[in-house]
């Protein structure tokens, strides 16, 4: 099992959800991932689809993913939409 890490950018819209996914894809699931969002300050609801299908199929296949840094507006994010627990214990 390999690693990757993962910078997530500042605003993590739709578009920036599409070339994070294209760049999660190409690194395969059967790994650690390693995402830092302590730089997010925009999340929309495709950067949290993102994010919930990225754990989802990284689980399937046995990887896991570590949370390296969350910022207040992710971690806000995902409290307002009840699923605080997705980001560990940040």
């Amino acid at each position: 099992m390999s690693d990757a890490t993962f910078k997530l950018p500042e605003s993590l819209n739709i578009a920036a959800a599409e070339a994070l996914y294209e760049q999660l894809s190409d690194s395969g699931y059967e790994q650690r991932i390693e995402l830092d969002g302590s730089e997010v300050q925009l999340i929309d609801t495709a950067g949290i689809q993102l994010l919930l299908v990225l754990q989802k199929r990284i689980a399937h296949h046995g990887g896991a993913i570590v949370w390296n840094g969350v910022s207040d507006a992710l971690r806000k994010s995902f409290d307002s939409i009840g699923l605080s627990g997705f980001l560990g214990a940040h």
